[in-house]
């Protein structure tokens, strides 16, 4: 590989050049920065496709968990019991983030 890629690779996955900086040193200054922009994009965007998936999971969790915990449950349009619906899915969604907050 070249100067270029290793130390855009090294950015990548350590976060700088190895010691020495070798491969940043063999860059012009420009090359230099250009490596580091792309290497910064590329990172925030991985963390938010990580980030958008983990939302994802997590909310496709919590709806199973609610059909799956209300799905026999009648519903009606008495006001008593729709209150205790949305109170018992609230609480399931409760539980989740608090499970969250633990790990």
């Amino acid at each position: 590989m070249s100067p270029i890629e290793h130390y855009f690779e090294n950015l990548l996955t350590m976060g700088s050049d190895i010691k020495g900086e070798p491969n940043k040193n063999a860059l012009s200054r420009e090359v230099q920065e250009a490596v580091e922009i792309c290497a910064d994009y590329v990172k925030y965007d991985l963390l938010l496709r990580n980030t958008k998936a983990d939302m994802v999971a997590m909310l496709t969790e919590i709806q199973l968990e609610i059909e799956e915990k209300f799905n026999d449950r009648p519903f009606s349009y008495n006001h008593h019991q729709r209150t205790e619906f949305y109170r018992d899915i609230d609480e399931v969604i409760q539980q989740k983030i608090n499970s969250l907050k633990e790990a």
